[in-house]
């Protein structure tokens, strides 16, 4: 093809061209933007289930943990609460022993009722 030899030639074949398509690139633009749009409405819910299972997989772990703990603890009653050791400690840290027989007082418990 021949260039023109008038200058603004090719500006004016151009200009034409570019006008007429406006519309279309207004069209190609909303197309692409709702293809977008679309695109990330499709993808959105797969991330929160994503995210929602890396927060259960955390709180199930936690879970564990804490149960393990509460056996832990609770094991750590039951060795606390033996009377031998309760015993031991009355004896010797508090220097508490047992009372004679004539140092036993009864108490009558009342009706429960104040009058």
């Amino acid at each position: 093809m021949r260039r023109p030899k008038t200058r603004g030639g090719w500006r004016k074949r151009i200009g034409a061209a570019s006008a007429g398509s406006g519309v279309s690139l207004l069209k190609a633009g909303l197309c692409i933007t709702f293809i977008a749009c679309s695109a990330a409405a499709l993808v959105w819910p797969h991330l929160e289930m994503v995210k929602i299972g890396y927060r259960l997989a955390n709180l199930e772990r936690q879970r564990e943990k804490l149960l393990q703990d509460r056996r832990v603890l609770r094991i750590e009653i039951a060795a606390l609460r033996q009377l031998d050791r309760i015993e031991s400690i009355a004896r010797k840290k508090l220097e508490m022993v047992f009372p004679e027989p004539g140092q036993i007082v009864y108490v009558r418990a009342g009706s429960g009722r104040v009058e």
